[in-house]
């Protein structure tokens, strides 16, 4: 079984959970004015970065690949870019003296964040948070209102539009123009996607077989963000590939009636993903392809991917609503009203 389509019109997502109302802010965050949460200190340390790092964990580590790849597609490589987990920032941040280093934390400067700063070089930082969280006195661009779910989506969403914006500032003012553009459209787009959409009405989705997620490029980091939305929200096993990876290793645990959900635009990847739909569907798995295309009459440009990469994530988010609605799953709790999860959450802290 395969199916494949260019989201557009289906029916409106009745908005009952913290989860729905934090997507449905998407593309209000996508729209503020992100020049202006930059501050004079921060854009002077970006006019002159020649190299940026980005880090981040779990859901912000997400952020920070994303944000690799835009800054990769929109300086053509000419700004080295690069990105790592918190951790490992840890253990490598000595190699890193020279750079622009973004940290990207929803609960800014505390845990692990907290000692990655300690270790960073004051003037050549710069911590990416939600509002009310511990900051850095200069060096700080507060993204949202603090998470209104616990399964994060707007700090992630917020996070890539700073760090659009940051890329903006390297560049210049018809850069930023660009971005701010993009931003907008993308919004646009979202809002439509969120009203009128649901994934799983559409394609009667089989909801506890095995979910595989495979995106390329910026779709990547979109892949491996989607299986934590759906661990998190509907409490099921998930994987996330690249989208070559897919068809070595993890092709051999692919059983009958899986769902292969595929993350794409129009015109990259193509072939690739060609071969992981033949393969899987060999496999009797179920495959979707989630397609966005941004692209009009108009130029394309090398960033429009990354945007293109933030619409399916909205979509998979969706996706993880509209089914923990149909399996009765409170898609806020997280599991925290059952006592074991309870503990454990506890004991995490």
């Amino acid at each position: 079984m395969h199916e494949s389509i260019l989201f557009k019109n289906d029916i409106v997502l009745n908005m009952t959970f913290k989860i729905e109302k934090a997507i449905a802010t998407q593309p209000v965050i996508l729209r503020e004015n992100w020049e202006e949460k930059l501050n004079f200190s921060i854009q002077k340390n970006l006019s002159s970065t020649k190299n940026i790092l980005f880090v981040g964990m779990g859901s912000s580590y997400h952020s920070a690949l994303w944000a690799h790849w835009f800054c990769q597609l929109a300086t053509a490589g000419k700004i080295g870019s690069f990105a790592v987990s918190t951790w490992d920032y840890l253990q490598l941040y000595k190699e890193f003296q020279n750079y622009t280093v973004v940290f990207i934390s929803h609960r800014g400067n505390q845990g692990l964040t907290k000692e990655a700063l300690v270790l960073s070089k004051k003037g050549k930082r710069i911590l990416v948070c939600a509002k009310k969280s511990p900051a850095l006195k200069e060096e700080t661009v507060f993204t949202t209102e603090p998470e209104l779910a616990q399964a994060h989506t707007m700090s992630l969403i917020g996070a890539m539009a700073a760090t659009s914006e940051m890329v903006g500032c390297i560049l210049g003012k018809k850069a930023q123009q660009q971005f701010k553009s993009d931003r907008i459209k993308t919004a646009t787009i979202m809002e439509r996607l969120i009203q009128n959409t649901s994934l799983e009405q559409k394609h009667r989705i089989i909801p506890n077989n095995e979910k595989h997620f495979i995106g390329g490029g910026p779709f990547h980091p979109i892949a491996l963000e989607l299986v934590l939305k759906v661990r998190e929200i509907l409490h099921q096993n998930a994987n996330g590939y690249n989208v070559e990876e897919f068809l070595h290793g993890p092709l051999c645990s692919v059983e009958k009636k899986d769902i292969i959900l595929i993350l794409q635009n129009k015109s990259s990847f193509k072939e690739t993903y060609s071969k992981c739909i033949r393969s899987a569907k060999a496999l009797g798995a179920v495959t979707t392809q989630a397609i966005f295309d941004l692209s009009s009459n108009k130029q394309t440009h090398p960033t429009q991917i990354c945007w293109e990469a933030v619409l399916a994530l909205c979509w998979g988010q969706l996706f993880c609503v509209t089914q923990a609605k149909k399996l009765g799953i409170n898609p806020d709790l997280n599991r925290t009203n059952e006592l074991r999860y309870q503990l454990a959450h506890e004991l995490s802290k």
